[in-house]
């Protein structure tokens, strides 16, 4: 509901839809062979086992999303159905599938249109020969456990808690008792597939950059029409539905518009109240470019010029920023990204108006799957340091997409002016500047 309101407050404030825009960039689904070499090398990491899969989504994993689909299912079959469910079969390092699709209803087709179904065409989207109705499931799956493999099962099957390691292994052998016959054992494929996830394929690039060009076309609209006067879900309500314009199925997660006040809310999502001259408005939003989503920050002032004070604590941020992103490269952990920023903020005696990491991961998810690891090329990264003075109504926060190489990083949202000169241009001159 929220989404549709907000198109259609989008589509009142245009006047009309001139000729000679640039038609919408449609993404394209992911190949068949991308998604069968993402099973192989999970088939690789864990060698042995029967990997049990389900498309809906694990209710234990963070989401700032309404998607009810599973990323990790998502990741390896290409299926967005939350009924879906697949068998991966790894034997000696090689892994045989088995992809579980609800059977064809004309029913359904009626009142929802058409879907995936066991067949050819499942078969060739997903590179998996084997597609079985889901009525088949619990059949197939017994027939494989007779073997008593140790089964890999999802965050579902084993929720994430914070208690000591015993109680949680006695509460997750307690959960699959019922499901499962005895003499199985069990682990998580998770750690293996997020390891595979937090390497971007250059197809997952490509996504991303789409989803960066295409919040960058809603900044264009937004940044010089906001005025003080106008409700922050006006300007939601523009951005979103220059996503959906520009052809994004929808945004990335819940967008944050905050102004004065709001902006030292950190994830504000009510977007409410009228914005005020004077003020800083802080937006954080991201259009999805196909699945992947995309995850900028800009603040810039209600009126064409930052005050004093408003252009000291935004070079503050800016400063600590560009610090960050030059100390990314391979072997760097995001520890030490924080440690750049924090240091910088402690000289200047602000470090208290830090209170959130600069750095997570970036890709199907938002805040998409991490590890405690080095970054290694082919890794997306957000660098997105804030400072918040809620005594002064006065928030920053810049944020900027950082895809690591191997030989340093490349900033993806490079092309979106960020300097304090660009930010009151852009505000004057009705387009993003090319310089910044």
């Amino acid at each position: 509901m929220i989404w549709t309101v907000g198109v259609v407050l989008w589509a009142l404030s245009c006047v009309a839809v001139q000729d000679g825009l640039p038609a919408p960039e449609l993404a394209p689904p992911v190949s068949a062979e991308e998604l069968l070499s993402r099973r192989v090398a999970l088939a690789r990491a864990i060698e042995e086992g029967l990997v049990v899969v389900d498309g809906v989504k694990d209710p234990a994993v963070e989401s700032y999303h309404a998607n009810k689909n599973d990323r990790d299912f998502f990741y390896l079959t290409g299926v967005n159905l939350p009924e879906a469910k697949m068998l991966l079969d790894v034997r000696g390092g090689r892994g045989d599938a088995v992809l579980f699709l609800p059977a064809r209803s004309a029913s359904h087709e009626l009142w929802h249109g058409a879907r995936l179904y066991p067949g050819a065409d499942a078969s060739r989207i997903t590179a998996i020969d084997t597609v079985l109705p889901l009525a088949n499931y619990d059949e197939e799956l017994k027939r494989r456990l007779a073997r008593k493999p140790k089964v890999w099962v999802g965050g579902e099957e084993l929720p994430r808690r914070r208690q000591r390691a015993a109680d949680t292994v006695d509460t997750v052998h307690a959960t699959l008792a019922s499901r499962y016959p005895g003499g199985v054992g069990f682990e998580r494929y998770a750690p293996h597939v997020h390891r595979l996830r937090q390497i971007k394929s250059d197809y997952e690039v490509r996504m991303l950059r789409l989803a960066i060009a295409i919040t960058h076309r809603a900044f264009d609209r937004v940044i010089p029409a906001a005025k003080p006067g106008m409700y922050e879900f006006q300007i939601e309500a523009m951005l979103e539905g220059e996503f959906r314009f520009h052809g994004s199925e929808a945004p990335g997660f819940d967008s944050i518009v905050g102004s004065g006040p709001r902006s030292c809310v950190l994830h504000y999502h009510h977007n409410s109240q009228l914005m005020k001259r004077g003020e800083v408005l802080l937006m954080d939003v991201g259009a999805q470019g196909g699945a992947y989503t995309a995850d900028i920050s800009r603040t810039i002032p209600l009126g064409l010029r930052f005050t004093t004070r408003q252009r000291e604590v935004y070079g503050w941020v800016l400063e600590a920023q560009r610090a960050a992103i030059a100390a990314v490269k391979p072997g760097v952990t995001m520890r030490e990204l924080n440690q750049v920023v924090r240091r910088m903020f402690e000289a200047r005696g602000c470090v208290k108006n830090l209170p959130h990491g600069i750095t997570h991961h970036v890709g199907l998810d938002v805040h998409d799957v991490s590890a405690d690891r080095e970054l290694a090329p082919g890794m997306v990264i957000t660098i997105e340091p804030g400072l918040y003075f809620a005594d002064e109504q006065l928030g920053v926060r810049i944020e900027d997409m950082i895809l690591v190489t191997t030989d340093g990083c490349e900033v993806l949202t490079s092309s979106i002016p960020k300097s304090v000169d660009a930010i009151e241009q852009w505000r004057s001159a009705g387009q993003s500047p090319r310089r910044f």
